[in-house]
């Protein structure tokens, strides 16, 4: 019933829709929006609130659209070879299911933010201790001692030891064998990343975060 309403109340006075199970509800530069996609970010985002109203859509529908021709633009100033464009529309759809894109003000900054971004890799490293969200409460206060305690040397030593320390005493095993170097990543990170990503994109070339948490445990990120 409310997805045939959602369907019902975006679909009013178009020639777009199709019978099918998931019709093409409007169009953002050339890009189709189906009635799947647009369901899952305006429920993710809004949750119990999700009430299919009209406004609501409507708001929902303009902060979307905007973002999608926001992108257009930008390969048309010709980013598309930056590889996060390729998923642009993944990684989108995990801003917008975070909570706090409610508030229209911060929805506006965010995006703004994710196109900036788009335009700069940044070669990180990290230093790493697991510590999943579902992990225990006693492996995860374990992890974030491990992991200030790493800090406070580095801190002393102005983090001269940070590549030795990745080596040696990060748990990233893929990664600790190069001195911790992850590569060039680019905004936007996937899903449970984003304190990583604010503290790569902060970072000066040669300095080092805090630690941050991710969804799989605590960070200490480099910048070259």
């Amino acid at each position: 019933m409310r997805l045939l309403l959602l369907a019902l109340l975006i679909l009013v006075n178009s020639m777009s829709y199709a019978q099918d199970n998931d019709p093409v509800l409007f169009t953002v530069a050339d890009d189709e929006i189906r009635l799947s996609e647009f369901k899952y970010i305006y429920e993710k985002n809004n949750s119990e609130n999700a009430d299919y109203s009209k406004e609501s859509l409507e708001e929902y529908m303009e902060l979307y659209s905007k973002f999608k021709l926001k992108v257009k633009r930008a390969r048309s100033l010709g980013l598309d070879t930056v590889k996060v464009l390729k998923e642009e529309l993944a990684g989108y759809r995990k801003q917008l299911a975070k909570s706090y894109l409610k508030d229209k003000e911060i929805s506006e900054r965010l995006i703004n933010e994710v196109m900036e971004r788009m335009m700069t890799d940044v070669e990180v490293q990290h230093i790493f201790v697991a510590a999943e969200l579902k992990s225990s409460e006693a492996k995860k206060n374990s992890a974030k001692e491990k992991i200030y305690n790493m800090y406070d040397k580095l801190v002393t030593t102005n983090g001269a030891g940070f590549d030795e320390m990745a080596k040696t005493l990060s748990e990233d095993k893929q990664s600790s064998v190069k001195s911790g170097k992850l590569g060039y990543y680019t905004s936007p990170l996937p899903d449970g990343f984003y304190e990583f990503e604010n503290a790569m994109y902060d970072l000066e070339p040669g300095q080092f975060s805090k630690p941050v948490r991710s969804k799989m445990g605590w960070h200490i990120i480099k910048v070259n």
